[in-house]
């Protein structure tokens, strides 16, 4: 199934020094990558190798059960297929993909039987390897608990299944919930609330000097609540620092480094509709100031092209456009973030993840469960 969507101009103003930020207003064509009989998709993640192959990863469902945490018809896949067939005038996802199912409801991963579906992927590539996160809750502890397997590009084979592990002053224990909960309170923010809560470790993993970094919420219903970790392996993952705003509710989060900043992107709780932004100065090791825009309720992701960082951010229900903006550091307002609006995408879904190749940026989207496209401006 083909969607038309349209990147239409919104900002293209703001001065910096004799030039502004401009963009163009270019026909986007997005396309489903699920098979017909899927009734609903989410959280879709996106990596394009060298080679142009693409590896898109998301939690589909076959029945009525949307991300319901004891649907029997949902599973976490990986999708494979080639960007040039995407791209074609012929494609359909019932040939020209791959799919793998990675687990869902009632499926045994390490011996443990799972009690609720998987939920909440991330992935991240090295050499002909992805690592895919995830996580589920065990049958037998009810807790979620955060695993990873790897994907082999070229045997086109899983292995490496792991339990992961956090670190946190020396101590290494299971990467559960409870223990996210517990690294949360003793840092002094607000810990969530426990009960049929999910470890949402859905960013983009970012690589500097040496570690991969990511950012994580403990998504419920109330206390939300987030940290950023670092890991080389991605089966022991290492507490880095817990964002400022952690007191006022982190239901989803996004990151990148860029220069030596971590930044970091926040959907507060659920029903507030700001979105805040930060960055860590890894080389100090500290934050600097938060800043609030409007329009935060689903997913943010940040992402570069050229030399430049931007932000893609979605508004209140209904979810009709996609705002991306600009971001800098605001120099004569004490290294805040500046956010200068350039673009907005009409009626291209949600809960967006990019990647590039050969310099042009494609994304992946909810739209019509999910759909994967061009982002051009």
């Amino acid at each position: 199934m083909k969607q038309l969507c349209t990147l239409a101009v919104a900002l293209a103003l703001t001065c910096m020094g004799a030039a502004g930020i401009s963009a163009q207003t270019t026909p986007s064509q997005m396309r489903r990558i699920t098979i017909d009989q899927i009734r609903y998709s989410h959280m879709g993640e996106l990596i394009i190798d060298r080679k142009g192959n693409c590896y898109a990863s998301f939690l589909q469902n076959y029945g009525d059960g949307s991300e319901m945490l004891r649907s029997e018809t949902s599973e976490v896949t990986l999708a494979c297929f080639p960007l040039s067939r995407v791209m074609a005038e012929d494609f359909r996802p019932e040939k020209d993909i791959t799919y793998h199912r990675i687990g869902g409801l009632g499926d045994t991963f390490l011996g443990q039987k799972a009690g609720s579906i998987f939920k909440d992927n991330s992935m991240c590539m090295e050499g002909d390897i992805i690592h895919i996160t995830f996580q589920f809750l065990p049958e037998n502890d009810d807790i979620a608990h955060l695993y990873k397997t790897d994907y082999n590009v070229k045997t086109k084979s899983f292995s490496g299944e792991e339990e992961c592990m956090i670190s946190y002053k020396g101590t290494v224990e299971p990467f559960t919930i409870k223990a996210v909960s517990r690294i949360i309170e003793s840092e002094g923010g607000v810990p969530p609330q426990i009960k049929d809560n999910i470890l949402e470790l859905v960013s983009r993993w970012s690589r500097y000097k040496g570690w991969w970094y990511g950012t994580l919420a403990c998504a419920g219903e109330t206390g939300s609540n987030g940290i950023a970790v670092r890991t080389k392996d991605f089966k022991v993952m290492e507490y880095v620092a817990m964002p400022p705003f952690n007191k006022d509710g982190m239901a989803e989060v996004s990151s990148i480094i860029k220069d030596g900043r971590l930044y970091v992107a926040c959907r507060q709780n659920y029903g507030i509709f700001n979105l805040l932004l930060s960055y860590y100065d890894l080389k100090k090791g500290e934050w600097g100031p938060v800043t609030t825009i409007h329009d935060g309720n689903s997913r943010p992701w940040f992402f570069t092209q050229g030399r430049h960082l931007y932000l893609m951010n979605t508004p209140d229900k209904p979810r009709k456009y996609i705002d991306i903006s600009e971001v800098s550091i605001d120099r004569s307002s004490g290294d805040a973030i500046a956010v200068n609006k350039i673009a907005t995408l009409q009626d291209c879904g949600f809960y967006y993840a990019t990647a590039s190749h050969r310099g042009q940026t494609y994304m992946v989207t909810t739209l019509n469960t999910e759909s994967f496209g061009p982002l051009d401006f």
